[in-house]
Protein backbone atom coordinates (compact mmCIF):
# COMPACT_ATOMS: atom_id res chain seq x y z
CA UNK A 1 0.00 0.00 0.00
CA UNK A 2 2.31 2.53 0.89
CA UNK A 3 5.02 1.76 -2.45
CA UNK A 4 1.67 2.16 -4.46
CA UNK A 5 1.31 5.61 -3.37
CA UNK A 6 4.61 6.67 -2.86
CA UNK A 7 4.83 5.40 -6.38
CA UNK A 8 2.09 7.75 -7.54
CA UNK A 9 3.31 10.45 -4.98
CA UNK A 10 6.85 11.07 -6.06
CA UNK A 11 6.15 11.07 -10.05
CA UNK A 12 3.63 13.42 -9.46
CA UNK A 13 5.70 15.92 -6.98
CA UNK A 14 8.79 15.55 -9.34
CA UNK A 15 6.61 16.54 -12.29
CA UNK A 16 5.06 19.79 -10.71
CA UNK A 17 8.47 20.39 -9.60
CA UNK A 18 10.26 23.58 -11.40
CA UNK A 19 14.19 22.54 -11.82
CA UNK A 20 14.27 21.38 -15.57
CA UNK A 21 12.64 25.17 -16.46
CA UNK A 22 15.11 26.46 -14.47
CA UNK A 23 17.99 24.72 -15.90
CA UNK A 24 16.66 25.55 -19.09
CA UNK A 25 16.04 29.59 -18.29
CA UNK A 26 19.89 29.83 -16.35
CA UNK A 27 21.50 27.77 -19.91
CA UNK A 28 19.99 29.87 -22.13
CA UNK A 29 20.55 33.51 -19.87
CA UNK A 30 24.36 31.63 -19.55
CA UNK A 31 25.06 31.74 -23.82
CA UNK A 32 24.09 35.34 -23.92
CA UNK A 33 26.04 36.36 -20.49
CA UNK A 34 28.47 33.71 -19.85
CA UNK A 35 30.35 35.78 -17.07
CA UNK A 36 27.21 35.42 -14.69
CA UNK A 37 27.01 34.27 -11.33
CA UNK A 38 24.18 32.73 -10.13
CA UNK A 39 22.99 32.90 -6.32
CA UNK A 40 20.22 32.15 -4.17
CA UNK A 41 19.16 33.44 -0.65
CA UNK A 42 17.13 30.20 -0.41
CA UNK A 43 16.79 27.06 -2.49
CA UNK A 44 13.21 25.66 -0.99
CA UNK A 45 12.98 23.66 -4.32
CA UNK A 46 16.33 22.29 -4.22
CA UNK A 47 17.36 23.37 -7.86
CA UNK A 48 21.10 23.74 -6.78
CA UNK A 49 21.82 20.08 -7.43
CA UNK A 50 20.53 19.85 -10.91
CA UNK A 51 22.48 23.67 -12.15
CA UNK A 52 25.82 21.84 -10.77
CA UNK A 53 25.04 18.70 -12.57
CA UNK A 54 23.45 20.13 -15.40
CA UNK A 55 25.04 23.69 -16.52
CA UNK A 56 27.87 23.00 -14.18
CA UNK A 57 27.65 26.04 -12.33
CA UNK A 58 27.74 26.23 -8.72
CA UNK A 59 25.46 28.68 -6.88
CA UNK A 60 26.35 31.29 -4.82
CA UNK A 61 24.13 31.33 -1.44
CA UNK A 62 23.98 34.85 -0.45
CA UNK A 63 21.14 37.05 1.04
CA UNK A 64 22.47 40.51 0.38
CA UNK A 65 20.13 40.90 -3.05
CA UNK A 66 19.71 44.94 -3.20
CA UNK A 67 23.78 44.71 -3.40
CA UNK A 68 23.54 42.25 -6.36
CA UNK A 69 20.48 43.57 -8.10
CA UNK A 70 22.58 46.92 -8.24
CA UNK A 71 26.36 45.55 -8.69
CA UNK A 72 27.76 46.44 -11.59
CA UNK A 73 29.05 42.73 -11.94
CA UNK A 74 26.03 40.09 -13.75
CA UNK A 75 23.67 38.09 -11.48
CA UNK A 76 21.24 35.09 -11.96
CA UNK A 77 19.39 35.99 -8.86
CA UNK A 78 17.18 32.81 -7.75
CA UNK A 79 14.55 34.45 -5.24
CA UNK A 80 11.54 33.05 -3.10
CA UNK A 81 8.39 35.17 -3.72
CA UNK A 82 9.28 37.27 -0.58
CA UNK A 83 12.85 37.99 -1.89
CA UNK A 84 10.98 39.01 -5.12
CA UNK A 85 8.66 41.55 -3.75
CA UNK A 86 11.35 43.13 -1.82
CA UNK A 87 13.20 43.72 -5.47
CA UNK A 88 9.87 45.02 -6.99
CA UNK A 89 11.55 48.48 -8.46
CA UNK A 90 14.93 47.72 -8.14
CA UNK A 91 16.20 49.41 -11.21
CA UNK A 92 18.18 47.68 -13.75
CA UNK A 93 16.48 44.07 -12.36
CA UNK A 94 14.23 42.15 -14.92
CA UNK A 95 12.78 39.23 -14.55
CA UNK A 96 12.84 35.78 -16.23
CA UNK A 97 10.56 33.93 -15.35
CA UNK A 98 8.34 32.50 -12.23
CA UNK A 99 8.41 29.00 -11.18
CA UNK A 100 5.81 27.48 -8.92
CA UNK A 101 6.66 24.73 -7.02
CA UNK A 102 5.81 22.55 -3.77
CA UNK A 103 8.78 22.66 -1.31
CA UNK A 104 10.67 19.21 -0.62
CA UNK A 105 9.67 19.07 2.62
CA UNK A 106 5.77 18.33 1.07
CA UNK A 107 7.03 14.80 1.18
CA UNK A 108 7.56 14.74 4.68
CA UNK A 109 5.60 13.53 7.25
CA UNK A 110 5.32 16.67 8.88
CA UNK A 111 4.72 18.28 5.16
CA UNK A 112 2.03 15.99 4.91
CA UNK A 113 0.26 16.63 8.13
CA UNK A 114 0.24 20.60 7.67
CA UNK A 115 -0.67 19.97 4.03
CA UNK A 116 2.55 22.26 2.97
CA UNK A 117 1.46 24.74 -0.12
CA UNK A 118 2.62 25.76 -3.37
CA UNK A 119 5.16 28.48 -3.04
CA UNK A 120 6.91 30.63 -6.21
CA UNK A 121 10.94 30.98 -7.16
CA UNK A 122 11.47 33.37 -10.01
CA UNK A 123 14.67 33.81 -11.56
CA UNK A 124 15.72 37.44 -12.27
CA UNK A 125 18.73 39.23 -13.52
CA UNK A 126 20.44 42.47 -12.96
CA UNK A 127 21.99 42.76 -16.91
CA UNK A 128 19.99 43.56 -19.89
CA UNK A 129 20.39 40.72 -22.62
CA UNK A 130 20.09 40.20 -26.32
CA UNK A 131 18.26 36.94 -26.23
CA UNK A 132 15.48 36.88 -28.65
CA UNK A 133 13.60 34.60 -25.87
CA UNK A 134 13.77 36.76 -23.01
CA UNK A 135 12.38 39.77 -24.94
CA UNK A 136 9.92 37.89 -26.72
CA UNK A 137 8.38 36.76 -22.90
CA UNK A 138 9.06 40.79 -22.02
CA UNK A 139 6.49 41.48 -24.14
CA UNK A 140 4.04 39.21 -23.84
CA UNK A 141 4.27 40.17 -20.01
CA UNK A 142 4.26 43.35 -20.71
CA UNK A 143 0.95 42.59 -22.73
CA UNK A 144 -0.99 40.35 -20.25
CA UNK A 145 -0.20 43.38 -17.63
CA UNK A 146 -1.79 45.80 -19.59
CA UNK A 147 -5.19 43.45 -20.48
CA UNK A 148 -4.90 42.61 -16.21
CA UNK A 149 -4.70 46.38 -15.76
CA UNK A 150 -2.22 46.84 -14.31
CA UNK A 151 1.53 47.87 -14.65
CA UNK A 152 4.15 44.59 -15.27
CA UNK A 153 6.25 44.33 -12.44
Amino acid sequence: MIATLGGLVVPAFHRAQPQAAIVEDVARELRFRADATVVACGDPARVQRDLLFEVRVVVQERCDLWALASSPRPFLLLLGANERRSLVGAEGVREIDRYPFLPATALSLEGVLTRESASEMTLAANFGTDDPVAEAKRRRDRKRALREGGAPE
